[in-house]
């Protein structure tokens, strides 16, 4: 929306307000015409433009439209006002490539996106990746912009995944689940809800490492159903080396709802940075955890932490891979 005019009584009263969409295709106006409550009522020049840039912004968070701008004019009666939402919609999205994730594998991966699912607000998202001879994943997602209120969001989550950890230990991990996210429009806090069976699966006796008998002996199939909180408050200046500022990311998981995995686990994360002179910026991270039972049984492994990694993995200890550092099961 263009900038208002300073000649432009912003406390004038409206009589009324009509609000058209234009640009549509596949997608309803119905669900659209819901989130311009907030225009429709508006009673001053002032509330209008606020709730118009309200609603396009929202409409720009959708991720349903390419293009999201309104244009504001005269009705036939002084007092009339005329909204217009100039709308272009995403077109079906794929995409493949290759790139090295926070692990430092090379990852393989593609993805298929339909934006406006039955004419609706609601995204559908089919994607794969895989690291050669290691690992693969496939997920199943449908993204909601709208749930329990305007300022939240929701994510529902199928996986499949298996991941081979002979390198660094003596077994193949798979996760099949569901999962649900809702986020709150800040970014700063989110809630989930998890169910997922967990299969171990030990390395073959033919291997280069025999599996341990304390990974023989553990729960090599266990059933998981969680809730989990997430905070995060991202203050770092912009940019990939970050001169000023700090990052918090926490979050806590309470399972036991459900299935044999019994356990609440916190972890943190903290990161700062501060600019010494010129060029030269000081950086720290901190990071932690805790794991506990509530079975008094021994934990799961995959529930457990693990040190090592690359840079901008949460557990990063340079010189060391991921589960690089510690017990090998």
């Amino acid at each position: 929306m263009k900038p208002v005019d300073p000649l432009i009584d912003t406390e004038a009263e409206l009589l009324s307000v009509n609000v058209r969409f234009e640009g549509l295709q596949k997608i309803s106006s119905d669900p659209l015409q819901k989130e311009c409550e907030g225009v429709c009522n508006a009673r001053t020049v002032h509330d209008l433009l606020t709730a118009v840039n309200d609603t396009q912004e929202a409409f720009r968070s959708f991720g349903i439209f390419s293009h999201a701008h309104a244009s504001v004019g005269t009705g036939k009666r002084r007092g009339d006002v005329d909204v217009t939402f100039h709308l272009k919609e995403k077109t079906t999205e794929k995409s493949a490539g290759v790139h090295v994730n926070a692990q430092g594998d090379t990852c393989v991966d593609a993805t298929y996106r339909v934006p406006g699912v039955f004419g609706g607000l609601v995204s559908c998202e089919l994607s794969g990746s895989a690291i050669p001879m290691k690992s693969t994943e496939f997920n199943g997602s449908f993204f909601f912009p709208r749930a329990f209120s305007k300022a939240f969001n929701s994510t529902v989550r199928a996986t499949k995944s298996s991941v081979d950890h002979s390198k660094t230990g003596s077994y193949t991990e798979s996760i099949n689940g569901i999962t649900a996210l809702f986020g709150h429009k800040s970014g700063r806090h989110s809630f989930g809800v998890e169910a997922t069976i967990r299969d171990i699966h030990p390395s073959a006796a033919s291997t280069h490492r025999k599996a341990s008998h304390q990974l023989t002996s553990s729960r090599l199939r266990s059933t998981k159903t969680s809730v989990k909180y997430v905070y995060t408050h991202d203050k770092l200046a912009p940019g990939p080396h970050p001169s000023s500022g700090h990052y918090t990311h926490f979050s806590t998981e309470l399972a036991g709802l459900m299935g044999d995995a019994k356990f609440i686990k916190m972890q943190g994360t903290g990161v700062f940075a501060y600019k010494l002179w010129k060029d030269l910026v000081f950086t720290g991270t901190l990071s932690g955890g805790l794991l506990l039972p509530l079975d008094k049984r021994p934990t799961c492994i995959p529930d457990r932490f693990s040190l090592g990694g690359s840079s901008g993995f949460a557990t990063v200890l340079k010189g060391f891979a991921y589960k690089g550092v510690g017990p090998a099961d």
